[in-house]
This record gives C-alpha cells, structure tokens and sequence, in this order.
C-alpha cells in the first residue's frame, strides 16, 4: 500500500482524492504528460531534503508577512495554498515553523504528493491537506486563501492565463500570489544544452536523452550560472537534468513586460520583486549617468533593470490584486521607535581582512548574489552592531539603548545619536539588509 493510501487512513496528514487510484489523465494530454515526468522525476529530490534539521528560520509565510502584512501580528489563523506542491518542501517548512496555519497542497504527480504526505509526516507537520487536482482547478477547493504559492507553474503551464485567473479566484482580497517564473536573458546557454539534447536524441524515449543528457554534461565545461548550477547538482534520480533537458515542452521563460500583461489579463499587478533592488536600473549604471533614467515611468523601471542586468534566468515576486495597496511602514512614522527591523537572511555577513576599496574604516560587507552578479555593502564597526541586533527581531527602540552602539557613537549627542541610527537603518530597509514589521 503506498504511503498515500496509509495516510488516508491513520495520519494526521489529510489527503484528497481516492488513493490509491488518482485523477485518470490521458495520453498525450498536457497535464498527463507532466504528471507522468514528475512522477518519475519528483522536484525538489525528496530524498535531499528529508528529514528537515530542525525548524527553518524564515520561510515563505515569513517573507509574505513582511512584503504584504507587515503590522500583521499573528499567522496562526492564516490559510496557504501550495499550488504545484512538488513533494513538499515549502509545505513541510511552514508546516515547521507555523503549526496552526492551514496548509493545502495540489499537484498533478501522484508520487510528488505520496512524497510530500511522507516528509508531512516524518516532519512531524500536524496537517497539510494534499489534492492531486491540477492548478487551474484549485477553484473547486472551495476554499479562499492568504497566500498562494507558484513556483515554477507558470513556466510548465500551457496556459498560464488560465493559471493565473484560477490563482487570482482563490486568493483573499488582502492576500497575494508568490510567484517564481524563468526569465529568458539568463537561460540562453540552458535553452542550448536541451537543443544538443534535442538534435541528438529527438523522438526517443524519455531515459535515453537523459541518458545523453548525463554524457553532455561531464563532457566540457559550460559557461553558464544557470546551467553550472543544473549541471554541478548530482542529485541522485537528475530532476534538476531532467527538467532542463527532457521535460516536454520545455519550461518557458517570461520577461518583465510579458509577465505584467498576464497577470493584468487576471486582474492582478507586481506588488514587489523579490529580491526587490536588482530592479532597479540605477543599480547597473554609475552614478553620474542615473540622469538618464529619470524619464523612464516607474511601471517600465523593473524592465529596464531587467535588460541592464541582462543575466537574470528567474524571476520571484508577489502579485496582488488590482486595487488592493499592502500597508507600508518606514522609519518616517510616528511609531518608528517601536518597529522590529528582522534580519534579511540572504545577506551573507563577513568581516574585512582590510579596508574595503574607497571605504575606509569599515569593518565588514554585506554581500548577496542574484544571478550571477553580486551586491556588495560595506559596513561600519557600529552598523554591523545594529545588524546583529535586528537579528533578534528587536524593537528599535531597544537598538538605541545598546551599550555596544552607544560606546560605537560615543562621540555624537543623543539627538545626533539617534539620527544615525535611523538614518542607517532607513537605507538598510530600502536595500533590504532588514525587512520593517509593526
């Protein structure tokens, strides 16, 4: 008896449909055909993944807070939907980290959900409610949610139009949609790889071009981030290869414009990227030439990041629905002092074996990749001390009253004092060092 069946029965782990017979999907249907290769290939590789070490820090109902909800005090009665749940992963991670919120998970591979149940179980997560229902069904739920999650759907999708509206049809009012996407300029040399594969091994059957697939990428070096990273993994059934080289049709990548008019087709718009200061241009120019960017309207700015940096191969953001505006909270409101900035956990932080070039004095740097190109901020002794503070989730007004910052500064008064602090942890909220909560 499969797992599926089992916990149908004795677990914890609600589980839809009939198990152990699924949805009959054809031949030759689109859905049936990926249901087939995840079935064989299930992503992310389960077996990589479980058991979790413990409960992760963030997650990405942590992250939705921050972007959508950021005076939003309690998750518990929150609702998310993990559409193209894959086996599991982010739903075994929230599971983790937020046991009272309501997890629901649909896929059309029957084994990425037997695999999702069992890290359900082995994670110890109280209650995921699996579906094998495809995307652009999920409205039979009947159920609305908080948080939609689509990663790497739309790019599988033969009609992300469809897929989108059914998302836009479940999502609350004041929720959003996370969505991850391939983008096309950095994919270049991964679209080449499945074409040797395809020229080579076209028409046969799926295991054989995988096959080739595995010959191609010990036979040279391939210069290419995205690729290099696909190629480099060795996981042990190639999920990774298998969804670059041999799933049919390939994934489809999305640039910024073609992304903005589907989702306006579904009623929805980009709240915010994510990571968010790779789009914006001025970020791939010097400073004296950012006049030239002036005349560009803030709804193009994104696309035009995008061809400056002309490498990104994906694209995460949150969408929401038109008319719904999320709160914002800056340092410029009356109830500054009470804030919590939380740690961005992308940043890497190390200190400075010498002076940073042109930065004199610091004492370390900040650096975070995004496809392939790095961002690098260089820190002061006294504003890595506040970084480390907002590690714990502390108030602001707990940051001023640091000894350790306080000596930092012992030369400034205190309305000059507090300035600094604020004034630095205003940047550190814009480049996304820390993210701001009520």
């Amino acid at each position: 008896m499969s797992v599926i069946a089992e916990l149908a029965m004795d677990s914890p782990v609600a589980i839809g449909g009939s198990p152990p017979h699924w949805l009959p999907l054809a031949a030759g249907d689109r859905l049936g055909d990926l249901a087939r290769h995840y079935d064989e290939y299930p992503h992310p590789p389960y077996a990589d993944h479980a058991p979790h070490r413990g409960v992760p820090p963030r997650d990405l109902l942590d992250l939705a807070r921050y972007v959508l909800w950021p005076r939003r005090k309690v998750l518990a009665d929150a609702r998310v939907l993990d559409a193209g749940c894959g086996t599991g992963a982010q739903l075994a991670a929230m599971g983790m980290r937020h046991p009272d919120v309501e997890l629901w998970g649909v896929d059309v591979s029957a084994r990425s959900l037997d695999d999702a149940a069992d890290r359900a179980r082995r994670c110890n997560v109280g209650s995921v409610h699996l579906r094998q229902l495809p995307v652009e069904r999920v409205g039979e739920l009947g159920l609305e949610f908080d948080l939609v999650v689509l990663q790497g759907v739309l790019s599988a999708s033969s009609d992300p139009r469809a897929t989108l509206s059914a998302a836009a049809s479940v999502v609350r009012p004041e929720g959003g949609i996370l969505v991850s996407v391939a983008a096309p300029y950095g994919r270049l040399g991964a679209e080449g790889f499945r074409e040797l594969v395809d020229l080579a091994r076209g028409g046969q059957p799926r295991a054989e071009r995988l096959r080739f697939a595995r010959k191609l990428r010990a036979s040279r070096e391939w210069h290419s981030r995205l690729l290099e990273a696909v190629l480099d993994s060795r996981e042990e059934d190639d999920a990774s290869l298998a969804e670059l080289a041999v799933l049919d049709p390939p994934l489809r990548a999305y640039s910024v414009p073609e992304l903005t008019g589907l989702l306006a087709s579904a009623g929805l718009r980009i709240w915010r990227f994510h990571p968010r200061t790779p789009y914006e241009p001025e970020r791939y120019l010097p400073a004296p030439h950012h006049g030239c960017l002036r005349a560009v309207p803030e709804v193009l700015r994104p696309a035009v990041a995008e061809l400056l940096h002309s490498a990104m191969h994906t694209h995460c953001f949150f969408a929401v629905r038109e008319g719904f505006e999320p709160e914002r909270v800056d340092l410029d409101g009356e109830d500054w002092l009470d804030l919590q900035p939380i740690a961005n956990g992308l940043w890497d932080f190390a200190a400075s074996d010498g002076p940073v070039p042109e930065q004199a004095g610091r004492a370390g740097v900040a650096t975070r990749e995004f496809c392939g190109r790095c961002e690098c901020i260089a820190l002061t002794p006294w504003q890595r001390i506040a970084l480390e503070l907002c590690e714990s989730g502390t108030r602001v007004r707990d940051i001023l009253r640091s000894r350790r910052l306080r000596q930092e500064l012992a030369g400034l008064g205190r309305g000059d004092y507090c300035e600094a602090v604020r004034s630095f942890l205003r940047r550190a909220a814009h480049d996304e060092l820390v993210y701001l909560v009520g």
